[in-house]
């Protein structure tokens, strides 16, 4: 008993650190036209962490039938935006935020590209070959209606086909259960839940392929994306939109702060 007590204190003191740096994201750094094969088009970004965080761009027609994108990604910041946070592997947290994809002219669905969003991770890590590349993805939402789970590490999971419709606003909750660190992720290995409109993925593993593949690696970084294209219909303006965000250690880990209390007033008692 005494060995469960002090493990889980043991767990409790580095969901503490986490603590104290998740709960410091205090703004938003926003990294605009890293994808940039419509450099004509028109930003109007809006940077007002957490109430809204926005990219609305208006591109022109595509008449060449061609696929081109725009890019743009808004990273969590712990300095009000003056660099991009970087997770360490063992915090454990959970952001929600409502989004919201916005459209003045419509896309058919045979148009090249689409207008997509959602929560995005970078992912550092070595390959095979022993060089470094960055594992990109996260939660897809498209204005198609299609949403899934991919890429940085994460197993796949699919949220569903027909979950989104251009002008809904939806509320989205990501988990993440670092190695060790939750009840979730007690085995050692790494886990995520995603909640979309209130549904939930389940707790789902990470892809275990690689020396370093146990969830996101130190120096992960978060960011929401507004990835856009223009349209064969004509001129339009698109927009990504996040708002009421919320970023707080994951519920797992307040409970072991929680226990971890318990533990020790007993202890003084």
């Amino acid at each position: 008993m005494k060995f469960a007590v002090l493990a889980l204190v043991g767990a409790a003191g580095l969901a503490q650190v986490a603590v104290a740096q998740i709960t410091a994201v205090n703004g938003i750094r926003q990294e605009l036209r890293g994808f940039n094969q419509v450099p004509t088009s028109t930003i109007n970004a809006t940077n007002s962490f957490p109430g809204i965080v926005e990219v609305a761009e208006t591109m022109p027609a595509n008449e060449t039938g061609e696929f081109a994108q725009n890019r743009h990604l808004s990273f969590l910041s712990t300095d009000n935006g003056v660099t991009s946070y970087e997770l360490q592997n063992n915090e454990s947290f959970q952001i929600s935020f409502d989004f919201r994809i916005g459209a003045t002219v419509g896309r058919p669905s045979s148009n090249p590209g689409r207008i997509e969003g959602g929560i995005w991770f970078q992912n550092p890590r070595v390959g095979g070959d022993g060089n470094p590349f960055v594992d990109e993805g996260g939660v897809w939402v498209i204005d198609n209606g299609v949403s899934f789970v991919g890429g940085a590490n994460q197993s796949f999971y699919l949220v569903g086909n027909n979950v989104y419709t251009v002008g809904q606003t939806i509320r989205m909750t990501y988990r993440y259960f670092a190695p060790g660190q939750t009840p979730e992720s007690a085995d050692g290995w790494a886990r995520y839940e995603v909640i979309y409109n209130g549904a939930s993925s389940g707790i789902r593993e990470f892809d275990r392929n690689g020396t370093d593949a146990n969830g996101f690696n130190n120096g992960t970084r978060i960011s929401f994306r507004h990835q856009h294209t223009p349209s064969l219909l004509g001129e339009g303006t698109f927009s990504t939109t996040y708002s009421n965000i919320q970023v707080v250690p994951a519920p797992a880990s307040l409970a072991l702060l929680g226990l971890a209390g318990t533990a020790s007033r007993r202890r003084r008692g």
